[in-house]
């Protein structure tokens, strides 16, 4: 598929965290943000399937609280290598949150974002080598 610039533009500022760009001059519409991801998504691009899921996640973009959705969307996007969907989905795991608690899966999970250097998933796995019993106990 061939992506116009301004849904480049749009895409990558909205995964570095940017505000949206503004409309083009002449009139032009701006593209959607939220069909630039669908679209993104569609064609398998990593970011886009993180930002779907935290889009139904926290019920953002329009789309309907849905944390099994999320979850669904975060588990492409963390097999990819995203580290953040890859600590999101620990936190899915740990908080059983859209599936299953597993804890082991969990640690998995928050491994992999930290080899990344992702310092939310090294404070976890750090919180978890220091305590000798259940973690995640209530």
């Amino acid at each position: 598929m061939r992506w116009s610039a301004p849904a480049v533009v749009a895409l990558v500022t909205t995964a570095a965290g940017c505000p949206a760009p503004a409309p083009p001059p002449g009139g032009r519409e701006a593209v959607s943000e939220l069909a630039v991801v669908l679209e993104a998504a569609a064609d398998g691009h990593a970011w886009a399937l993180r930002e779907l899921g935290s889009a139904y996640y926290y019920s953002e973009r329009g789309r309907p609280h849905d944390r099994a959705e999320a979850v669904r969307w975060m588990q492409s996007a963390a097999r990819r290598g995203v580290a953040d969907a890859q600590f999101d989905l620990a936190v899915a795991y740990a908080d059983g949150v859209g599936l299953g608690r597993d804890e082991r899966l969990a640690a998995l999970w928050w491994t992999r974002a930290a080899a990344q250097g992702d310092v939310r998933a090294q404070l976890h796995l750090g919180l978890l080598d220091a305590d000798d019993h259940d973690a995640f106990a209530e």
